[in-house]
């Protein structure tokens, strides 16, 4: 997805059509819709190309805790730390 506006917007749809989902997420880079099933069963997120982080450059990005990454960055943003 573009951007959280259009994911939100996705969301919205989906639960228009009595799709469950967990509703956006503020993730490690960007956002996410998790918890989306296809006719399988299978788990489908989508994620946004637009971030809220940026990584370092040449470096390689490990999360080990996505949550806890995320709320760590979450918190950062609003304490107005972008880097």
């Amino acid at each position: 997805m573009p951007d959280r506006a259009a994911l939100e917007a996705l969301a919205a749809r989906l639960t228009e059509l009595g799709e469950d989902h967990a509703g956006v997420h503020f993730a490690t880079i960007g956002w996410i819709l998790p918890l989306l099933h296809d006719p399988d069963g299978h788990e489908v997120r989508f994620y946004t190309v637009e971030h809220h982080t940026e990584p370092g450059s040449g470096e390689v990005l490990r999360v080990d805790d996505p949550r806890a990454a995320a709320e760590r960055r979450a918190a950062e943003l609003a304490a107005g730390d972008s880097g």
